[in-house]
């Protein structure tokens, strides 16, 4: 089946849509096989963590004390809650309940773009593997949407992988369920980040934290494949849409429903960037748009040690897409400092609307 097509210049981390939205469509969870926490066990395993080398044992599950390695802020809080606990399948007397009472993790306000309450394990005896993070999760009264937290970091602030699980997040209110993120740490990754991430106002209840090796077959699910993020009470819809053909082949869709937020992104994230170093680069794409309430289009951020933006460009203050128009060609040029670990590539939506987007290029044009 024909798909959207996006292609580079030069050696670039663009994932095909339809394979990217196949990875994020939520699949069903595994069978549960969290079991009581034997407290040895996770100390004997926390020591092969913390030892400089030696392979760690996997799996291993995390006692939900260790979301309380992070401090409170005003803003966010978390608790052990001794009046909720994960139940067995099944009900009473039912296999792979929690170990003991949930983790509570509340946010009392809105984030910026999203608040993550989360412990860290040295990443050295996982290097070089493909690891799958799990936990449990449920939800009451999400302003925004909620989601697992997973990141590997590198040395010098450097985001190895990034996985909020923003396009297949929990809104409102939600049962117990199994979520899991499947990441790669590399060589000289320093440490796994495991948690929640809230994007507004509510309450998420954690259990049964695991990381486990992960099968090479199975595709990683973190932010370098194209994704949404839309800070607000509804998700956005990415789809392969044959309906709407460019050059006789199927496009990409992006929606935002009218809601109250702020913004909507559909991007990607390319971390081997060493082909644009000290170089200007120039993404083009064609798009077509309806309905769009704001100011919109293409848009690049240049990420630095920490995830701190050093350099961008959008369309916003310059050839915004608003209302209804047919396909163009955009583009949009920035440059990349020599300190850059990160470039995210892709659309920005303000407010809401549809915009169709294809034939997606990131070129050299210029040092």
């Amino acid at each position: 089946m024909a798909k959207t097509r996006i292609t580079a210049a030069v050696t670039f981390g663009f994932m095909m849509i339809g394979a990217a939205a196949a990875v994020h469509a939520a699949p069903a969870p595994a069978p549960a096989t969290t079991q009581a926490v034997d407290g040895q066990a996770v100390l004997a395993n926390i020591r092969a963590l913390l030892a400089p080398s030696g392979a760690a044992q996997l799996p291993m599950t995390f006692p939900n004390e260790r979301l309380l390695d992070q401090p409170d802020s005003p803003s966010l809080t978390a608790a052990i809650d001794p009046k909720v606990m994960r139940p067995a399948a099944g009900g009473a007397g039912g296999a792979g309940g929690g170990a003991g009472p949930a983790v509570m993790v509340r946010s009392l306000a809105t984030p910026r773009v999203i608040a993550p309450y989360r412990f860290a394990v040295p990443a050295a005896p996982m290097r070089g593997k493909k690891i799958r993070i799990s936990g449990w999760l449920k939800a009451e009264g999400l302003q925004n949407w909620a989601g697992l937290f997973a990141t590997v970091m590198g040395p010098d602030g450097r985001v190895d992988a990034l996985d909020t699980m923003c396009d297949h997040a929990i809104y409102g209110s939600a049962p117990w369920k199994e979520y899991s993120s499947v990441v790669q740490v590399l060589e000289d990754s320093e440490a796994i980040q495991i948690g929640v991430g809230l994007t507004g106002k509510g309450t998420v209840w954690a259990d049964g934290f695991q990381i486990a090796l992960a099968d090479d077959t199975e595709p990683c699910t973190d932010d370098r494949n194209w994704h949404a993020f839309i800070v607000g009470p509804k998700p956005g819809v990415i789809a392969h849409d044959e309906k709407v053909s460019r050059n006789g082949h199927p496009t990409t869709r992006f929606t935002v429903p009218p809601m109250v937020q702020r913004y909507g992104y559909f991007d990607s994230a390319d971390r081997n960037i060493e082909p644009y170093l000290g170089k200007r680069i120039r993404m083009t794409a064609w798009l077509k748009c309806e309905n769009v309430t704001g100011p919109s289009g293409l848009q690049m951020h240049v990420n630095g040690p920490g995830f701190r933006k050093i350099a961008d460009d959008n369309m916003r203050g310059k050839r915004p897409l608003r209302g209804t128009t047919d396909w163009q060609k955009y583009e949009t040029i920035a440059d990349v400092p020599a300190q850059t670990q990160s470039i995210y590539s892709g659309l920005e939506l303000i407010g809401a609307g549809t915009i169709w987007i294809d034939d997606v290029k990131l070129e050299v044009v210029g040092r």
